[in-house]
């Protein structure tokens, strides 16, 4: 059996998946991991049904919880485990060269995009965001980098039109629940695949700003509908320097060639905001007291 450490975050699903399927394969857990506390942040709303710190109990397995992976203590009694791999999803800090080094075979890590594309954070909703139409899951070696190793396994996944976070997270686990079983058999052979990432396409993932929840009227209408959909924070427009909040809005096709993006058209209770394609027909706003329908912003 594969001897393995676990590092993931305790009651997130991406964590809690990818474990319980490794507990399936042919591995010996050594122990598990946890994240810093505090450290955890994420845009998937659904939470494991049983969580990696209750899982290891199950187990009877050490759980560490180090407030830095880096910590000499921590390292060393990880090194006094001789564990064949480190596996890592969701986990939360970047593992040190020390601690990357101390299996026998490989430190890998799952990643839910198609690296070098959306490395960082939320790989997920940045996919959403920009509109891809394509994503996967990417098993990759650890480096000092963040999500810059070596390639193992890669599995494409499709973007749907009606996907939002949760629902592609999904489709995202289930096509990497193979790659767990696939790694564990490569493991037990003594071979690790690995292939240098590639140079282009590579593009990093940060939080996003107040910059960003700015409707950009150079995108298209149904990007920026998925926009609205898909964040947790509230998007918006300015207009006679007041911000409004967009709750509610929906993308139209629009054919008047003398619109310009950023032009605003009131039709009834509805407000158009003109696009590059299309326009984003907005049903209500927030004024930082209250819902509004947009025929109530005066002077418009």
């Amino acid at each position: 059996m594969v001897r393995t450490v676990f590092f993931g975050a305790r009651g997130v699903e991406f964590s809690g998946r990818h474990f319980a399927r490794i507990c399936k394969s042919d591995a010996e857990v050594a122990a598990v991991v946890d994240s810093p506390p505090g450290s955890v942040d994420s845009t998937n709303i659904r939470k494991a049904d049983r969580s990696i710190d209750e899982a290891s109990r199950r187990l009877g397995v050490p759980l560490f919880r180090p407030a830095s992976p880096g910590n000499p203590d921590f390292i060393e009694e990880i090194s006094g485990l001789q564990p064949d791999l480190i596996v890592s999803a969701g986990y939360w800090g970047i593992l040190p060269k020390r601690l990357l080094e101390i299996p026998k075979m490989a430190s890998v890590n799952f990643h839910a995009s198609l690296l070098p594309r959306h490395c960082g954070k939320h790989p997920v909703f940045w996919a959403l965001w920009y509109g891809d139409t394509e994503t996967g899951i990417t098993l990759h070696h650890m480096n000092e980098g963040i999500d810059t190793g070596d390639i193992v396994y890669v599995k494409r996944v499709r973007v749907l039109p009606r996907d939002r976070v949760p629902t592609l997270y999904n489709r995202i686990m289930n096509a990497s629940m193979p790659l767990v079983d696939r790694l564990f058999r490569d493991t037990a052979e003594g071979r690790v695949p690995r292939k240098p990432q590639s140079s282009k396409g590579y593009s990093y993932n940060f939080d996003l700003t107040g910059k960003d929840l700015r409707l950009d009227f150079e995108v298209p209408a149904s990007l920026l509908d998925k926009r609205v959909k898909i964040s947790a924070k509230r998007l918006y427009f300015e207009y006679e320097g007041k911000k409004w909040e967009v709750m509610k809005c929906r993308a139209k096709a629009y054919s008047d060639p003398a619109g310009r993006p950023g032009d605003m058209r009131l039709t009834g209770n509805s407000l158009e905001l003109i696009t590059s394609e299309g326009s984003l027909v907005i049903e209500a706003v927030f004024d930082g007291m209250s819902v509004l329908k947009p025929s109530r912003i005066k002077n418009l």
